[in-house]
């Protein structure tokens, strides 16, 4: 990023947070075995269960290490970037948060709100959401309310007529008649 304009007149600080990435990975195949789970054509409370077990079997393995469970949350990783600002010795700083981020965002915004100067979310997670057990409808909800935009929108419409009914459509095809892609 040493040319990105964003670096003419900011820094750019990212870290990672407790137990991901090279902070100690806490059961570090997690997000592989999650991406498996999707990828299995199985319904809602089938994928859900799936998660579920995969979730408890990594609180087992870390509570067999005695790991601190509680010092893994939005807002304990919200007090650690606070400690780092302060490590940097920014005054205050800019925040840019998607997903997951953004809650981590809002939760840094609302315990330290005198060290943001700015923030700017992107596909936004609110903190009082249940994010793994809600996921599926979420994702439900936002692409109907998408295509509803659409539909609503007469240049939009024009140009994808129906859009709603054709994805439908085409997902009731793909339940009885799968599509191999090799």
């Amino acid at each position: 990023m040493e040319n990105h304009p964003f670096r003419m007149d900011r820094d750019i600080v990212l870290m990672d947070q407790r137990g991901t990435g090279e902070s100690e990975a806490l059961c570090s195949n997690m997000g592989a075995e999650l991406f498996e789970i999707l990828r299995q054509d199985i319904n809602y409370e089938a994928e859900y269960d799936a998660a579920k077990s995969l979730f408890f079997d990594c609180k087992e393995i870390l509570e067999s290490k005695k790991v601190n469970l509680a010092g893994y949350s939005s807002t304990e990783n919200a007090v650690d970037f606070e400690e780092l600002r302060t490590l940097f010795g920014y005054n205050k700083w800019n925040l840019l948060g998607t997903s997951y981020g953004s809650r981590l965002g809002l939760t840094i915004m609302r315990n330290f709100p005198n060290s943001i100067r700015s923030a700017v979310f992107t596909g936004f997670v609110a903190p009082e959401s249940n994010y793994i057990e809600d996921f599926v409808q979420n994702f439900e909800n936002a692409l109907f309310a998408v295509l509803e935009k659409c539909k609503e929108d007469e240049d939009c419409n024009s140009r994808y007529p129906y859009m709603k009914n054709r994805l439908l459509k085409t997902l009731k095809n793909l339940e009885s008649d799968p599509m191999c892609l090799a």
